[in-house]
């Protein structure tokens, strides 16, 4: 008999644990791993779908997201999602291939088999984005019938008039659809930093210290993917030092810890960049929120007027501000 956690509204766990089948009868709050495949296509993104057994006590034989299970009692969102991708596709991911996307609730009752199903779950989304070639993969016959690409939008627009072929849950197809607008228009670009045991203190957690090293570690690798790295910007004679850092703590990793840090631009006059960053660990907790504030001087140490030097640059990070608080 499989045993899950009862959790809060936040999905932690209360220390309390009840059976699958309980859980799905009584309605009890548990939680579940929800992990979307993707490609990028002429159109945008297809998703890999599962058409869900005949046999599957919710939903059989509609199509479902890529992979998903329940959280086992005593176990972690990430490692349950690297699991259920192996065992129901056939999938071997490493936890740095999946990247932490959001949480949704859903609660709902409906009749499946002549019998009352209540669900009532925290779900974590997670994203994999590297190539999968469906005719390679090895389907757990007693949960996916067959898997098949769809495109994002088209299903998108679909499940908002009809249900009769997919089941895949609108909170969760919205985290997904945010997750990939926030990545396409430069808003937010992912870092993941695997916490290490030098960086630990006495009692165990993260010194405080590290947090704004990792934000340099993902402002380097957003800069870097943006095109702007920083070998080329010194080669074109720029530096930016840093003027201000600021960190807001909300919760303690220790050893091992995969945080993944969103960097984005927050604001941007011409003169002075600011940089956001948001830190979660791999079970979505938020853990530090930061800002720097940097500037843009020649190698004499004076500012540089980069609309009118450096156009190009001006633009590109003009670009990467759309969408914020204030663009320059």
């Amino acid at each position: 008999m499989e045993y899950l956690d009862i959790v809060d509204e936040t999905g932690r766990p209360t220390g309390e644990t009840v059976s699958r089948e309980i859980a799905h009868r009584d309605g009890v709050l548990h939680r579940t791993a929800h992990v979307w495949v993707i490609r990028p296509s002429a159109r945008g993104y297809d998703i890999l779908l599962q058409k869900r057994s005949m046999e599957k006590e919710s939903f059989p034989g509609l199509y479902d997201t890529s992979s998903a299970g329940h959280i086992p009692a005593g176990e972690e969102p990430l490692p349950s999602a690297l699991r259920e991708l192996s065992e129901e596709l056939g999938v071997a991911a490493e936890p740095q291939d999946l990247t932490f996307a959001g949480t949704f609730r859903i609660q709902y009752e409906k009749i499946f088999h002549g019998r009352l199903f209540k669900d009532n779950e925290v779900t974590k989304v997670y994203v994999y984005d590297r190539p999968v070639d469906i005719n390679a993969l090895t389907l757990q016959a007693a949960e996916v019938d067959e898997v098949r690409w769809f495109d994002l939008d088209e299903v998108w627009d679909e499940i908002q008039h009809s249900r009769e072929r997919f089941c895949v849950p609108t909170p969760g197809f919205k985290v997904l659809r945010k997750f990939l607008e926030e990545y396409n228009r430069g808003e937010k670009m992912t870092y993941t930093h695997v916490v290490q045991y030098y960086e630990t203190d006495k009692m165990g957690i993260t010194h405080h210290s590290n947090y704004i090293r990792w934000m340099e570690e993902a402002r380097v690798d957003f800069l870097a993917q943006s095109g702007w790295d920083y070998a080329k910007l010194e080669e074109m004679g720029i530096v930016s030092p840093v003027l201000s850092v600021s960190c807001d703590f909300k919760h303690p990793t220790t050893f091992s810890d995969r945080v993944t840090i969103h960097a984005a631009v927050k604001e941007f006059s011409g003169v002075k960049l600011r940089f956001r960053y948001e830190m979660k660990n791999q079970d979505g907790v938020e853990v530090c929120v930061g800002t720097s504030l940097h500037a843009f001087l020649n190698t004499e140490g004076k500012p540089i007027r980069m609309k009118r030097e450096y156009p190009e640059l001006f633009e590109a990070i003009i670009k990467l501000a759309e969408g914020s608080e204030t663009n320059g």
